[in-house]
């Protein structure tokens, strides 16, 4: 009698254990996936919050038609600086910050010609100097006639 309770015990443990692997293995493929989802959630916000910056950006842009004074004036998180590319800092939150403090780098490469006016605008994470998103910007200037009457 005793080597039957025995053996009927022997086949519960083992059908216990093998309960709690699979359920260690389900839990460790969900903690995965809610990992991957994380980071995708992540990654879509920053790529949208970098769509609307550099959107903003060109729309500036468009409207000072490449006056670098009247696009500080109208995007006053621009550093001023006697450097080509104008550039804007940002922390984690997108929030205007120092350069000491930056996650991100808004770049404004602008080239003003006298009927054109091309620029790149570009949002790069500071630690990877990945680019997260960029924007060409091409604004026509109105014509002015330079001629007598």
């Amino acid at each position: 009698m005793k080597k039957y309770q025995a053996h009927k015990s022997s086949l519960f443990l083992m059908e216990l254990i093998i309960a709690i692997v699979f359920f260690a293995l389900a839990s460790s493929v969900c903690l995965q996936l809610f990992v991957k989802s994380h980071l995708l959630s992540r990654q879509t916000k920053e790529l949208n919050t970098a769509v609307n910056l550099c959107s903003s950006a060109a729309e500036s842009i468009r409207q000072c038609e490449g006056s670098e004074e009247v696009l500080r004036e109208l995007m006053p998180q621009l550093t001023v600086s006697q450097e080509k590319p104008l550039l804007a800092y940002y922390d984690e939150e997108f929030q205007a910050c120092s350069p000491g403090d930056a996650d991100y780098i808004l770049e404004i490469l602008l080239d003003t010609g006298e009927t054109m006016v091309s620029a790149e605008v570009s949002l790069m994470a500071e630690a990877s100097k990945e680019i997260i998103y960029e924007l060409p910007v091409k604004v026509h200037l109105p014509y002015t006639w330079k001629g007598g009457d």
